[in-house]
C-alpha cells in the first residue's frame, strides 16, 4: 500500500523526538510515521494505515503493542545509541502499564533489568528494600525543625535572628530538593554555593554572601552536635564549613567612634523626650486621648534610650546586649556599680560565653534607677517593648531613628555601633593594653584577667571608663 504523500519518518535527532523527512543522522523509531496533513502519528497493520493520535508516548506504546513482542538485543542496542534524555523518556514509556497488559509481566521485568542494567541502577530488589530502609528517616526539613525546637528552648535566642536563619535554610532545603539526611553530598552544597554567588553579584559588600553561607553552616553545627543519632554523612560538617569567608571592608565610618557632638545631641533630646508633661493633659475627646497616649509612649521610649546611649558608651553594648541584659546582670549599689553580662556571640567560636565586667559611671546608674522607678522589672528583663514583651533590636533601632529624624543631618549615619567604638578607640590612643579593650568589648578576658573576681575584673576598666567619661560626660567612675 502506498504512503501518504504528507508523511515524515519520526526519529531521535539531536537529544529529542523529531519528525524529519531525512534519513541523514538519528535512530529512526521502526514502525512509526507522522501524516502532517491529518497531524497524528500512524503505522502500518496488516497492510493497513493504523492512526495512533497525536500524543507520541500514547504512539510508541501502541505500536509496541501491536507488535506483541521485544526483542531485548534490539532494545539493548536502540537505547545505546539514543541521548540519555531520550532514553529517560523512552524509558517511561516502556515501563508503562499499557505496555505490560499488552506484553505481560515478564516483559516489563525484562525491559526494566535492561533499563537499569544500562545506567548503571541498582535490581529492583534492593532498591525497595533501601527504600523501605529509608522510610521514617529524617530529611533536611526535619534538620529544620530540630534547630528551631533547640534554639527555641534555649533561653536567650533572639527571635529575629532566629527566623533570618530558618528563613536562609529554608532556602537551602528546597534548593537541594529535601533529600534523606544520609543522601547528602557535596554537590547539595555546592549548589548552594552557587546560588548565593548570583545572588550577591549585585550587592555592594560580600557581607550578604557570608551571613547566608554562616546561618546554613550553624544549622548544621548545632543541631548535628545534638543529634548524633540520625545518619549523618561522616563529610557533613566539612561541606558546611568548605567556603571561604569573603573578605569585605566595612565602610570607614563603621570604625570610627562617634563625636561628642552627636552624643551630646541624641541625648539632650531624649532628656527632652523624658521632660514631656502629661500631667493635667485634656483627656476629653479622642483626639485628646490619642495625643496623650502618644506622649506617653515617647516620655516612657526616651527613659530606655537614655539607659541604651549611656550603657552603649559606657560599656561597649551593642543592640542585641540591651535585648540579653537582666537584672541579675547589674550591681547598682556598693562600692563600685558594675554591669557583668556575658557575651554569647562568639561562644560557638570559643567554647563558651565571653566574661565581661565593666564599672558603671554615675550618670549610667543614676538613668538606670530612674528607669526602674517608672517601671518595674517583674520578669528579670530590665527592658522591655511597650507592652510589656520582649526588648528587640527593632524597637531600638526605630528610637535611633527618630531620634535622628527629630534633630536633623547632624547625626545622620550615626548608631550604637560607633558608640561602641568610643572605649576602644579612646583606649588605644592613651595607650591603655590590648587585653582591657578587648575585654570591653567582650572579644576575650584575656590570661590574666581570668583570676580576678568579678568587683576586681571591673576595677581593671577603670581608667578606661574614667577616659570615656571625661571625654562625653565630664564626669568619672572615681578612684577606689
Amino acid at each position: 500500500m502506498a504512503r501518504p504523500k504528507e508523511y515524515v519518518r519520526v526519529r531521535i535527532v539531536a537529544g529529542e523526538a523529531q519528525r524529519v523527512e531525512t534519513k541523514r543522522g538519528g535512530t529512526e523509531i521502526e514502525g512509526l510515521h507522522f501524516h502532517k496533513g491529518a497531524r497524528t502519528y500512524y503505522t502500518y497493520r496488516d497492510g493497513k494505515i493504523e492512526y495512533l493520535g497525536r500524543d507520541l508516548q500514547d504512539a510508541l506504546i501502541k505500536v509496541g503493542a501491536a507488535e506483541q513482542r521485544v526483542d531485548a538485543e534490539t532494545v539493548e542496542a536502540a537505547v545505546q545509541a539514543m541521548p540519555q534524555a531520550v532514553r529517560q523518556q523512552l524509558s517511561r514509556v516502556l515501563d508503562s502499564r499499557a505496555i505490560v497488559d499488552a506484553l505481560g509481566p515478564d516483559v516489563e521485568q525484562a525491559l526494566d533489568a535492561l533499563y537499569r542494567k544500562k545506567f548503571g541502577l541498582p535490581a529492583r530488589e534492593e532498591e525497595q528494600k533501601s527504600r523501605a530502609k529509608r522510610r521514617g528517616t529524617r530529611r533536611l526539613a526535619h534538620v529544620r525543625d530540630e534547630y528551631e525546637r533547640l534554639k527555641t528552648a534555649r533561653s536567650g535566642t533572639k527571635t529575629d535572628h532566629l527566623r533570618e536563619v530558618l528563613n536562609d535554610f529554608d532556602r537551602f532545603v528546597n534548593l537541594a530538593k529535601n533529600p534523606h539526611i544520609e543522601e547528602l553530598t557535596y554537590n547539595h552544597f555546592r549548589l548552594w554555593r552557587e546560588w548565593v554567588t548570583s545572588e550577591s553579584k549585585t550587592r555592594k559588600s560580600n557581607k550578604w554572601a557570608n551571613d547566608k553561607h554562616a546561618h546554613v553552616r550553624a544549622v548544621f553545627r548545632y543541631t548535628k552536635r545534638h543529634t548524633m543519632d540520625w545518619p549523618w554523612p561522616a563529610e557533613t560538617l566539612e561541606w558546611a564549613s568548605a567556603f571561604d569567608r569573603l573578605a569585605y571592608a566595612p565602610e570607614v565610618k563603621n570604625t570610627q567612634p562617634m563625636p561628642v557632638e552627636v552624643f551630646t545631641a541624641l541625648l539632650a533630646n531624649v532628656e527632652a523626650w523624658i521632660a514631656i508633661d502629661i500631667v493635667g493633659m485634656p483627656v476629653q475627646t479622642p483626639s485628646e486621648r490619642s495625643c496623650l497616649a502618644r506622649k506617653v509612649r515617647k516620655r516612657r521610649a526616651g527613659y530606655q534610650l537614655r539607659v541604651c546611649l549611656l550603657l552603649g558608651l559606657n560599656a561597649g553594648f551593642d543592640p542585641v546586649d540591651f535585648t540579653r541584659l537582666r537584672l541579675e546582670h547589674l550591681v547598682l549599689d556598693g562600692e563600685l556599680p558594675y554591669v557583668a553580662l556575658p557575651r554569647h556571640k562568639v561562644a560557638g567560636r570559643v567554647g563558651g560565653a565571653v566574661k565581661r565586667f565593666c564599672p558603671l559611671l554615675p550618670s549610667t546608674v543614676a538613668a538606670i534607677q530612674d528607669w526602674l522607678a517608672v517601671e518595674k522589672a517583674g520578669d528579670g528583663r530590665l527592658l522591655r517593648s511597650g507592652h510589656g514583651n520582649e526588648f528587640n533590636t527593632k524597637s531600638l533601632a526605630s528610637g535611633m531613628r527618630q531620634l535622628r529624624e527629630e534633630i536633623g543631618k547632624n547625626v545622620d549615619g550615626w548608631s550604637f555601633k560607633h558608640l561602641r567604638n568610643v572605649g576602644p578607640t579612646l583606649g588605644r590612643d592613651a595607650g591603655i593594653s590590648r587585653e582591657l579593650r578587648d575585654a570591653f568589648l567582650g572579644h576575650k578576658t584575656g590570661e590574666v584577667l581570668e583570676h580576678y573576681t568579678a568587683p576586681l575584673h571591673a576595677r581593671q576598666m577603670v581608667d578606661l571608663v574614667n577616659l570615656v567619661g571625661k571625654v562625653y560626660l565630664g564626669e568619672t567612675v572615681g578612684v577606689y
